[in-house]
């Protein structure tokens, strides 16, 4: 879940983006994993998508490395 005010608007990066609508400070906590809004999907959930859904998600998904 966002915890800064945000923004969707043209980017000139990749088509749509998500900008911060205020000024953040350093070290300021901007995003908090909430079960119940947030939404955690297993390698094993992923592949059982066709792969064109697959493709999308992982367009938009955040990737946890850990």
């Amino acid at each position: 879940m966002l915890l800064v005010k945000t923004r969707i608007g043209p980017s000139k990066i990749n088509g749509i983006g998500l900008f911060a609508n205020q000024f953040i400070l350093k070290n300021t906590l901007t995003w908090k994993f909430m079960p119940g809004f947030d939404l955690e999907v297993t390698k094993g959930d992923l592949k059982k998508l066709p792969q064109y859904a697959r493709d999308q998600f992982l367009h938009y998904c955040y990737l946890d490395k850990n």
